[in-house]
């Protein structure tokens, strides 16, 4: 059966000499998993570049009703990145956020506000010149909406935030932040995309807020710790 969505390419794997992978947000059908056959061939280098992280596609696939993969038979970019994939620092997150996006989505059914969200925020980043290093500490801090673990924000006047309650109390414990980081989260939490990028961090708070949300997603069983682009991502934005 064959079948036409939007997608956006989270992750690419080797299958075989001359085939790939594909793991796939889909608008339609949540995550999918396509073999892309003959992409790995010298004369289909074209080909390869629609499977960049975090790219969009329009594309079709072939669907067996018994297999958990799909036969991609074709695509074209239906967004066109000005600096996503050619920007040093954007590259970077965006191996992170597709690495992030791989370990956490696993529903095989349509969330068009999920995919909206995706793909609407990547476009604010790509589109941003300057302030940028502060993006994937919104995006997934509010990805959580849709995970189910989003901060519950019906009181937020206690001062110490609990990674493991996902709320703001007044009593601290071995799972509440310091009251200092707590502020920065509700900050984080009440500002739009682009308050967030214009928010003043240094390196080390910019590093101490995304150790909280690594570890607000280890204790919710989201575990994102021992991605492999973490240590790359943390690195790079040193020098911002």
């Amino acid at each position: 059966m064959n079948q036409q969505t939007q997608g956006i390419v989270l992750k690419q794997l080797k299958y075989s000499e001359s085939a790939i992978i594909v793991k796939i947000y889909t608008l339609d059908f949540g995550i999918q998993s396509y073999i892309v056959k003959g992409a790995r061939k010298k004369s289909k280098k074209n080909q390869t570049a629609l499977f960049q992280p975090l790219s969009h596609l329009d594309l079709t696939s072939f669907t067996y009703k018994k297999s958990d993969l799909n036969i991609f038979k074709e695509g074209k970019s239906s967004h066109l990145f000005k600096s996503l994939h050619s920007h040093p620092i954007k590259i970077t997150l965006s191996f992170f956020l597709s690495d992030v996006l791989t370990s956490t989505l696993k529903e095989e059914t349509s969330n068009p506000e999920l995919f909206y969200f995706i793909s609407q925020s990547l476009q604010i980043l790509d589109e941003e010149e300057h302030h940028y290093a502060n993006f994937h500490l919104w995006f997934i801090l509010h990805l959580t909406k849709f995970l189910g673990f989003y901060p519950n924000t019906d009181n937020t006047e206690p001062i110490y935030f609990n990674l493991l309650e996902g709320n703001f109390t007044s009593t601290k414990s071995i799972h509440t932040c310091s009251e200092e980081d707590s502020l920065m989260i509700k900050k984080f939490i009440k500002s739009s995309i682009n308050q967030c990028l214009e928010l003043k961090l240094n390196k080390l708070k910019r590093q101490n807020i995304l150790d909280i949300l690594i570890k607000y997603y280890n204790l919710q069983d989201h575990a994102i710790s021992n991605l492999k682009s973490l240590k790359i991502v943390q690195e790079v934005l040193e020098i911002l």
